[in-house]
């Protein structure tokens, strides 16, 4: 079931550094000194916002053919965590806590469709007010873990995609895993840069980066930057 987004979205915009920040920690995957358990260290948090698509347009709004038709509305967007396993043991990723309900009760599959698997929190069975809290948190469709087992010393993305743009600033996000619970707060900041594009030197030890300025955002509207890499950690 579809809900129209409310008029009092809210939108931060800010420059270049967190996104790069982000990519380049994760990139710098090198071993750090080990501990004696399983550990899960936060390397980034970033919301994405969607990036609208003017010629496709009429697409979503037929009925205004042969045009011209209005723009697509509502926009969502996706929230990004990604974390590194930093201890001596695997860590399985069970559970997402978002906006103080878990995602796997909220986005289970419910099988009274014939053919069809539907999960949505308006499937659920939650009260008006665990609703309304979903809805201003940006409506969650579908959420994933990637991978949902993290080897020592890897790193896994956990991505919550969003129907349209979060009512609040910030978005609670707690990582349910095997070695406990790591929360994290993820700020709404549209109009960020977008990396369309990488590369890497010959020997592997260099990660050059393209960036192009989103529509609204600031900043130049093309940048390149360049991080160094450090090889992964050997597998016992």
């Amino acid at each position: 079931m579809w809900r129209p987004a409310s008029d009092g979205m809210r939108c931060i915009r800010k420059g270049f550094r967190g996104l790069a920040f982000v990519l380049l920690v994760t990139l710098a995957i090198g071993s750090g000194a080990p501990t004696a358990r399983a550990s899960v260290t936060i390397l980034g948090i970033h919301y994405k916002a969607d990036q609208a698509f003017p010629e496709h347009n009429c697409f979503w709004n037929y009925g205004q053919l042969p045009g011209p038709c209005s723009p697509s509305s509502p926009m969502g967007g996706s929230v990004h965590v990604y974390l590194r396993n930093t201890g001596l043991s695997p860590v399985t990723v069970h559970d997402i806590v978002f906006a103080g309900l878990n995602l796997t009760q909220v986005l289970s599959l419910h099988y009274q469709v014939e053919k069809r698997q539907p999960a949505s929190i308006w499937l659920a069975g939650l009260s008006s007010e665990q609703l309304q809290a979903l809805v201003a948190a940006g409506e969650p469709v579908w959420y994933k873990t990637d991978p949902a087992l993290v080897e020592t010393g890897r790193v896994a993305q956990v991505v919550v995609r969003l129907r349209q743009t979060p009512q609040v600033p910030n978005l609670n996000v707690d990582i349910v895993h095997s070695d406990g619970m790591t929360s994290v707060v993820v700020p709404v900041q549209c109009g960020q840069p977008v990396l369309v594009g990488a590369s890497f030197s010959p020997d592997l030890t260099k990660a050059h980066l393209y960036w192009r300025r989103a529509p609204g955002g600031s900043g130049p509207p093309q940048s390149f930057s360049t991080a160094r890499t450090s090889p992964a950690p050997r597998q016992p």
